[in-house]
């Protein structure tokens, strides 16, 4: 089953990823470089305009409504888990299609 995790995506330093930032259930913001493969966005982000988008995370752990999430890459501080609260996450059984795809 796969994951997604609600976030705030803007362009990276190269095409092929995205910087994707959120809000852990502590309140603290984390950002990290993601391939573009592991995001969905209905619409492009521009260097102007960040857009609202999904990153694909793998579910670790739950405890009540917060839930323990592997990020697709280590973040700009160093964490490669973070807990978020439930609300955050969406999970699909089926896979979904890459950015851009139909």
């Amino acid at each position: 089953m796969e994951a997604w995790l609600l976030c705030t995506i803007t362009p990276g330093q190269f095409s092929s990823e995205y910087v994707a930032s959120g809000s852990q259930a502590s309140g603290r913001e984390f950002s990290l470089f993601v391939p573009s493969s592991a995001v969905r966005v209905e619409h492009q982000p521009t260097r102007d305009v960040s857009v609202p988008g999904k990153m694909r995370v793998e579910l670790w752990g739950r405890k009540g409504d917060l839930l323990l999430v592997r990020l697709p890459r280590q973040t700009i501080d160093g964490q490669e888990y973070v807990t978020v609260d439930g609300g955050q996450v969406e999970t699909r059984e089926q896979p979904a299609s890459p950015v851009g795809s139909p």
